[in-house]
């Protein structure tokens, strides 16, 4: 009997070992995890690199730096770096010759200076003390470091006559000179550039015209910058305010591949084009995203063809997500994966994916739990579906009930939205050059329409003594509300500044005007009001 049994029981314990290698079951799919940073709670405006070596961020009103290594974030030191910041505009780091460079407009009040750091560990930064030449009034920011046949460079946004150009310049040269790449660029919209080779980069920006077209252009140069255009065929983009969405640009697979928002038959959506030859794009169809796009958009490579393209947009049910798709130079696009989940308001600004090995990463700025954060995937994440990505972050859904919205002036007293009038809410900050011009318009409104309700609503991250101050330095007469986390302006789905919004006295939406657009917003107050 003995004897049976073991027979029985030898080929039992055989099949054990050996059916899972017969078989063939497929592996499991690995799942996305959140990455361990060196922040503290109020940490914003992120910024990594593409291949995913330094990270950089602003915590207390200084910019701390961190460096990928052994699979992890280093801690940070207090380093003495300190740059103006906002969440389009971040500093800018880049490993160059051995040594670290991070560049940014000085922290210093009033200053129009473009201050160039150098490190040769990654923790004593000493001020090259660079003679920059910039110009005098206008947008100075978005500046860019990069390399070119041995030598480092560096761009960024100047105004200009009333306007604002993109220049770049040469930082190697005893005698800075700077030279004008476009005369006439969008304010307040982020560009990319990235190395072609070691002797040329491309670079990819939002254009302005006369017209106030404002499409995306690429060019091209090498040391003497002198910039030459990669032909992109797109849809014209007429709107007389900054979109704040800028392009995505990288080098991939022997080419070039670039991503954008746009409008498109008035819903917004997500573009990709791609160059093979490195002189004209060819541009495929738009992704598309569940309820349109509010763009903000970032490419990384994944692996040989195959790239990521994500992107900021609600869900069905309003919910703000960060979306991505994988993508082949040839335009072929894999299924949409939920990456995180993030406020829709600007606040929370760009996410960014970068790189490594086999993984995948993107970084941003979570409102709801007041933080930086990171999340990984490996390149296995993106051949399975949505529900195996486990979503940790909960974003606030958009109410549509108008009467339940809490309004708090500066003066923290509760203001009751209608309350038998009619509201005009408009959505603001003072860094929005057109938001300013339209506080003359809206005082004069006030005065001859005593029984309308009128109530700004702030995005700048000020505290309220500081955004009194301004105000009055403004001369605002009417009411100020502080939206500092951008939680109104998620509720009002506001994606644009200035926006103007009328609300009836029964609390419901009459009309919007988007944009830059005085002459439109007239209109609709003298048709409205009848002033």
């Amino acid at each position: 009997m003995k004897s049976i049994i073991i027979a029985m029981t030898l080929p039992m314990l055989y099949l054990c070992f050996k059916l899972p290698d017969l078989i063939k079951l497929p592996e499991k799919p690995r799942k996305s995890s959140l990455i361990s940073l060196p922040v503290s709670e109020g940490s914003r405006n992120a910024n990594v690199s593409r291949n995913h070596s330094l990270l950089s961020w602003n915590e207390d009103g200084k910019t701390l730096v961190s460096h990928w290594q052994n699979d992890r974030w280093s801690q940070v030191k207090d380093l003495g770096l300190s740059f103006q910041t906002n969440w389009l505009d971040q500093a800018q780091f880049l490993v160059f010759e051995g040594a670290y460079y991070g560049a940014g407009r000085s922290p210093e009040k009033g200053s129009r200076r473009i201050v160039v750091y150098k490190s040769l560990d990654g923790e004593t930064w000493t001020d090259n003390e660079l003679d920059i030449p910039v110009s005098d009034t206008g947008e100075l920011g978005f500046i860019k470091l990069f390399a070119i046949g041995g030598n480092l460079h560096i761009s960024w946004i100047e105004g200009y006559e009333n306007h604002s150009r993109l220049v770049a310049a040469n930082l190697s040269s005893k005698n800075i000179n700077k030279v004008v790449l476009d005369s006439k660029v969008c304010d307040c919209c982020p560009y990319s550039v990235t190395n072609i080779n070691q002797d040329s980069v491309a670079l990819a920006y939002r254009d302005r015209s006369d017209e106030e077209l404002r499409n995306i252009r690429v060019i091209k140069f090498d040391s003497s910058l002198k910039p030459s255009e990669i032909v992109l065929k797109q849809n014209d983009w007429h709107t007389e305010s900054c979109p704040m969405n800028g392009p995505s640009l990288i080098r991939s697979h022997e080419g070039l591949s670039l991503a954008w928002y746009s409008i498109l038959q008035s819903k917004g959506r997500v573009f990709y084009a791609h160059s093979s030859d490195l002189n004209t794009f060819q541009t495929f169809n738009p992704m598309d995203g569940f309820q349109g796009s509010s763009g903000r958009v970032s490419l990384t490579n994944i692996s040989g063809e195959k790239g990521l393209l994500s992107w900021v947009g609600p869900d069905e049910n309003g919910k703000g997500r960060i979306w991505a798709r994988p993508i082949t130079i040839r335009g072929e696009g894999g299924p949409t994966f939920e990456l995180a989940g993030m406020n829709l308001s600007l606040k929370s600004g760009y996410p960014t994916l970068s790189s490594n090995d086999d993984k995948t990463y993107i970084t941003w700025t979570s409102l709801g739990r007041d933080t930086v954060m990171m999340r990984s995937f490996n390149e296995s994440f993106f051949k399975y579906g949505i529900e195996e990505l486990r979503q940790e972050e909960i974003a606030k859904s958009r109410s549509t009930v108008y009467e339940d919205v809490p309004l708090q002036d500066l003066g923290r007293e509760q203001i009751i939205l209608g309350n038998k009038k009619e509201t005009l809410l408009v959505f603001w900050a003072s860094w929005c050059e057109p938001c300013l011009k339209e506080i003359p318009l809206l005082n004069r409104l006030l005065k001859q329409r005593p029984q309308l309700q009128l109530i700004s609503i702030n995005l700048d991250d000020m505290e309220n003594e500081e955004l009194q101050k301004v105000s009055e330095n403004l001369g605002i007469n009417y009411s100020i509300v502080p939206d500092p986390k951008g939680d109104l302006q998620e509720f009002f789905n506001v994606t644009v500044l200035p926006t103007a919004i009328l609300i009836s006295k029964e609390k419901s939406e009459l009309w919007r005007v988007v944009g830059n657009n005085t002459k439109a917003l007239k209109k609709k107050l003298n048709i409205e009001l009848n002033l």
